[in-house]
């Protein structure tokens, strides 16, 4: 047996050394792999806890070998955090990546044998199983080949996010530091229900069939333009999971719209229906452009175009889009005569409830314009009346004054408190005395922002998220709280409009500050509760006056925030969590109780 190397620690916490010392009794020394991770106590210790639950395989030991001679080749440590946000990539086990690490050819029953091993240890979390392993002996595989498969998984599971701040005596040279990777959005999306899951210890089953989305449709489109020339745009629709019922989810416009977006906001869908208690799964769709550069009428034809070549991949009772980022009721209502056209004439009126969120006049639903904002607001009217906390005369910030940063806005506003300042993509503008936000509405519709508008001073964005407030309603895109921006904000709420709005980094620097936060899933919940409400109505043929659809929200909504308070306070755990606890919780009992076919 080759003698593995030792790597000495340097300046270790006294936090890591019980797990190093348990490493160092079990090998007789500390390889690199357990060493690089020393200055972060949480990661070595998960670490430590995978390196345990190999010795529950058959061939222990030499696994313990395989993987210690493996890890030792590598050089210098790469960037990353923590366990969750290591195992969010777990899945990029590749039959590519294991071919490059083996430097030789397989033949293609081993290959196929190798990465069906390497999936099935990934599914476990890193736990090796004897079925595992004597499913690839009697694919064909020897000893070795399991080993250097076992010790693949590992690496490409875990040696990406070691910290770079985290380093060996033998790495305690002066280099250059290095840019960390930026995480997709999908991939804090993993992070969320990696966290949650593991709290609840969630069936490894139905983990296993939620960690993926059902279907995703690429369309391109070629619409012809004013001018007669033609351009081709690219669409997405993302079906992440119907088990509760319809795919429900809406419809972007955006130059930033991509896959990895789309399917992480499909995933929220499914936990936002889930935790509403409503019967709607998870969809989102969206098209690559920018609104703006083109003309109503090419808006319209690209619209057209898109749902046509969507097809059955939508459907009143399988897949209703609604309004997103830069769509509006115009736009549902151009789906809605799109779609009809294509079914028979006398099924039409049977098939209007295909959108929501659509006019008054086509079948859409009282209150639906203002249900986002509505939502928030009630889930922080809830808020402050746990904390004993008047919001007449509280101070707000919106981020994003679109329709839910606005209607918010109005909303709070009629409740006492003060806008004293407001971003959109123009910029921002201030006034610690005040806001108007109908007049604010009105004047950045003129001037296409709210950069310029009389009311207030101009303001960066650095100055606008360090403005002192009470509560801050990031109301935009993904991924505005950060780290870095997590540390600027000087609020005791931050009440979530947008979806993710606030990534996993961001969210530790918000509890560590003791920063409420009114998790997206719950708080901008408001939206897809009254699209189920217009959905209903269309399918009964009924309308409801604004007041029976408020009360509705009301009663559906404070439902949802009462759930998760009592859940975050059941498992001592922060609001996100406690309510993809809830969400995920229903979706488990489903597939439990129906089972899965065949």
């Amino acid at each position: 047996m080759q003698r593995i190397p030792t790597v000495d620690v340097c300046s270790a916490p006294a936090d890591s050394m019980p797990a190093l010392e348990q490493i160092k009794e079990k090998l007789g020394c500390v390889p690199r792999f357990f060493a690089t991770a020393a200055h972060s106590p949480a990661a070595l210790n998960a670490l430590v806890g995978m390196f345990a639950s190999l010795e529950e395989g058959a061939l222990a030991g030499k696994v313990h070998e395989a993987i210690a001679l493996h890890v030792c080749e590598i050089q210098g440590c790469r960037d990353g955090t923590a366990y969750h946000i290591a195992r969010a990539d777990a899945e990029g086990v590749t039959v590519e990546e294991i071919v490059a690490f083996r430097k030789g050819d397989v033949r293609d029953s081993k290959l196929k044998a190798l990465l069906k091993l390497a999936a099935a240890i990934v599914e476990e979390h890193g736990r090796v199983t004897d079925r595992n392993v004597q499913a690839a002996k009697n694919a064909g595989l020897c000893d070795a080949e399991i080993m250097e498969t076992l010790a693949v998984v590992v690496l490409n599971t875990f040696t990406d996010y070691i910290n770079a701040l985290v380093r060996t005596d033998a790495d305690c040279q002066d280099a250059p530091p290095k840019k960390p990777k930026k995480r997709s959005l999908y991939q804090n999306v993993a992070i969320q229900f990696n966290k949650a899951a593991d709290l609840m210890r969630l069936d490894p089953n139905v983990r296993r069939i939620l960690a993926t989305t059902e279907n995703e449709i690429v369309i391109h489109c070629p619409v012809k333009m004013d001018n007669g020339e033609i351009e081709v745009f690219t669409g997405y629709r993302v079906q992440h999971n119907d088990s509760l019922g319809p795919f429900k989810g809406g419809l972007r416009y955006h130059p930033n719209v991509d896959l990895d977006e789309i399917r992480a906001l499909a995933s929220w869908m499914t936990w936002k229906g889930a935790l509403a208690g409503i019967p709607f799964g998870g969809a989102k769709g969206g098209i690559q452009l920018d609104p703006s550069r083109y003309s109503a009428a090419e808006l319209e034809r690209i619209t057209r175009r898109f749902v046509f070549d969507l097809g059955n991949n939508i459907g009143p009772d399988y897949d209703i889009p609604a309004p997103d980022v830069n769509t509006n009721p115009q736009i549902m209502a151009w789906i809605l005569d799109t779609y009809l056209s294509t079914v028979a004439p006398h099924e039409r009126q049977s098939n209007v409830h295909i959108v929501t969120g659509k006019p008054i006049e086509s079948g859409g639903s009282q209150g639906r314009d203002k249900a986002t904002g509505q939502g928030m607001v009630l889930t922080i009217q809830k808020w402050a009346e746990d904390r004993a906390f008047s919001l007449a005369g509280a101070t707000f910030i919106v981020q994003g004054f679109g329709n839910v940063g606005s209607w918010a806005s109005l909303l709070l506003t009629s409740l006492g408190a003060k806008l004293i300042a407001v971003e959109d993509e123009t910029g921002g503008t201030r006034n610690l005395d005040g806001l108007d936000p109908g007049e604010l509405l009105e004047d950045a519709k003129t001037k296409g922002g709210v950069t310029g508008c009389p009311q207030g001073e101009p303001v960066d964005h650095a100055a606008f998220l360090r403005t002192q407030a009470d509560i801050f309603i990031p109301a935009a895109l993904e991924s505005q709280i950060t780290a870095e921006t997590a540390s600027w904000l000087k609020v005791k709420l931050v009440a979530e409009g947008a979806n993710g709005p606030t990534d996993p980094e961001g969210d530790v620097v918000l509890k560590n500050r003791g920063i409420d936060v009114i998790p997206d899933i719950l708080c901008n919940s408001g939206g897809v509760i009254v699209s189920y409400f217009e959905w209903l109505q269309n399918k009964r043929s009924e309308f409801w006056d604004l007041e029976e659809v408020d009360r509705k929200l009301r009663k559906k909504i404070v439902s949802a925030y009462e759930r998760v308070r009592d859940k975050a306070e059941e498992l001592s755990t922060d609001w996100r969590t406690a309510a993809y606890v809830v969400a995920l919780s229903r979706l488990e009992k489903v597939y439990k109780e129906r089972g899965i076919f065949p």
